[in-house]
């Protein structure tokens, strides 16, 4: 399963058209005490950051808004974070090369079209790189797929039912 993924991009920052500037993420993540303050006293000030919409946050169910919190809530410590920011980096970095025609595992990726973070075409590219990739398009729903989770979770289900391997074909229990 690839939720709103970006394996790679072909897409520098300077590319991108960032909610957020690189350089505001790195102060975010830089300092427990900033992103304690602008998360407890400004909490809208990290939609942008979480690719959470004006027009979504309006819309935004009760599961939702407890996911979008809890999500911001998660991060604290933020600077615990930061090795895996790195590792996020260097993951999507244009230079960066990955053969996905060599995956062979049956392939779920789910994206939304309005994906401000990663771009709806890397999902679509994604999905058409791997060879037997089913594609979930949303419509709307932005990185975290706000406003889909039922529909995301029931396809998954299907996906695991059909690609899933047989009961009978569980590992071994070593004594």
């Amino acid at each position: 399963m690839l939720l709103s993924a970006a394996p790679y991009t072909p897409m520098t920052v300077a590319d991108q058209d960032l909610a957020i500037p690189a350089w505001v993420y790195q102060a975010l993540f830089s300092s427990d005490f900033i992103f304690w303050t602008v998360a407890r006293f400004f909490p809208s000030r990290l939609d942008a950051f979480f690719d959470v919409s004006a027009e979504a946050r309006a819309h935004l169910s009760r599961e939702d808004q407890a996911f979008v919190s809890g999500l911001v809530d998660a991060f604290l410590p933020v600077t615990g974070r930061v090795a895996g920011l790195r590792n996020e980096g260097a993951a999507i970095d244009p230079r960066t090369g990955y053969d996905l025609a060599a995956i062979k595992a049956p392939t779920l990726v789910v994206h939304a079209q309005d994906d401000g973070i990663n771009p709806f075409a890397i999902g679509a590219a994604t999905a058409e790189a791997i060879a037997g990739a089913e594609l979930l398009a949303l419509p709307d729903g932005g990185h975290l797929l706000l406003g889909h989770a039922d529909e995301v979770r029931d396809r998954i289900g299907e996906f695991l039912k059909v690609h899933a391997p047989p009961a009978s074909a569980e590992l071994p229990v070593s004594q």
